[in-house]
């Protein structure tokens, strides 16, 4: 009985070791990310002014093809890879609707 509490002691203390090495790696990639604001999402602070809530839709649907194509690019699974590519054109579509709204 001892030797068990030993043997669940000691996985205890490796699992709190695990997740403590997982949380200094998660906030590694957040300091190496920028930390307070995604770059991705820069649109977030897109000023609405003079009526222009179409320039910021626009931006938004920009970033997230950025987004997107990134996905697809670094991903080594065939579904996610599809599932970017097709999100991809679709953002490639409403931006082509937005802009071509604007134009007309």
């Amino acid at each position: 009985a001892e030797e068990e509490a030993e043997r669940a002691a000691d996985e205890e203390r490796e699992r709190k070791g695990r997740e403590r090495e997982e949380m200094r790696r998660r906030a590694a990639d957040k300091a190496a990310g920028g930390g307070a604001a995604e770059p991705e999402q820069w649109w977030l602070s897109y000023n609405v002014t003079r009526g222009d809530a179409s320039g910021r839709e626009v931006a938004k649907w920009r970033a997230r093809l950025l987004r997107f194509e990134k996905i697809a690019k670094a991903t080594v699974a065939g579904g996610e890879r599809e599932n970017a590519l097709r999100l991809a054109a679709q953002a490639r579509q409403k931006i082509q609707q937005l802009t071509g709204e604007e134009e007309e």
